[in-house]
């Protein structure tokens, strides 16, 4: 936000799966994508969260590194 500008309130996005049918690296993809779309329109996302789904914990734990050998693009991210 600008300086002298009110920043947008907070707000919580829940996003839920319908099926099995998607991989920790289709929640990789959908996180980088809703990062993006609220950057784009000056909003600011401070994490994201599962519900110890497995896929989200390894989607969760390739995004930060832990016990992983598969490479993320996230630290080369601009923000």
């Amino acid at each position: 936000c600008h300086i002298g500008q009110v920043p947008p309130p907070p707000f919580l996005l829940a996003a839920y799966g319908t099926n099995s049918v998607y991989t920790g690296e289709d929640v990789l993809a959908r996180w980088s994508r809703i990062f993006d779309s609220c950057m784009a329109q000056n909003i600011r996302v401070l994490g994201f969260s599962a519900d110890c789904d497995p896929k989200q914990l390894k989607a969760m734990r390739e995004s930060m590194g832990f016990f992983s050998r598969q490479p993320t693009d996230f630290e080369d991210h601009p923000n």
